[in-house]
């Protein structure tokens, strides 16, 4: 299976980048809601940076956990987004890959360990609007146009 890549931003040749490597969760329950994190930047897909040699999904699951203290199933990846650009938490050109995969939430765990993010439940087009990242926005919208059986 082909997945959907679009790069957002431009590489600099005379820049240097930090580079960072993220897994996301895009899922929907049964009403067609679609789980996020609002924190006090914003809002963002659940998941984030993938820690050394840690796999996609493993990296989904624990940022669950982290962010709203919930399990995660993780199926099947479905899209890929290149990010060049300024990134003021780390005070530096960043280069991110952002690799998106389809799942869904499952039982609560506990309480999560990062008290800034809380789960919301967005309609998809609240989703796409309300997403501080373009990459994100971009990967709900790839995944609102999947087959069901790919979900």
């Amino acid at each position: 299976m082909s997945i959907a890549v679009k790069t957002f931003g431009e590489k600099n040749p005379a820049q240097k980048y930090g580079r960072r490597v993220c897994a996301y969760l895009v899922c929907q329950n049964e009403e067609g809601l679609i789980p996020v994190a609002k924190t006090p930047r914003g809002y963002f897909l659940l998941g984030g940076g993938v820690e050394q040699n840690e796999p996609h999904r493993a990296c989904i699951r624990r940022e669950c956990r982290e962010e709203i203290g919930y399990d995660a199933k993780v199926r099947r990846l479905f899209c890929r987004s290149e990010r060049y650009h300024w990134a003021a938490r780390f005070s530096r050109n960043m280069h991110m890959t952002g690799f998106y995969y389809t799942g869904k939430l499952l039982d609560k765990l506990g309480e999560p360990t990062e008290s800034n993010h809380v789960l919301e439940w967005l309609t998809p087009s609240e989703c796409v609007e309300k997403l501080l990242l373009p990459n994100q926005a971009w990967a709900v919208k790839i995944y609102l146009e999947l087959d069901d059986s790919m979900k």
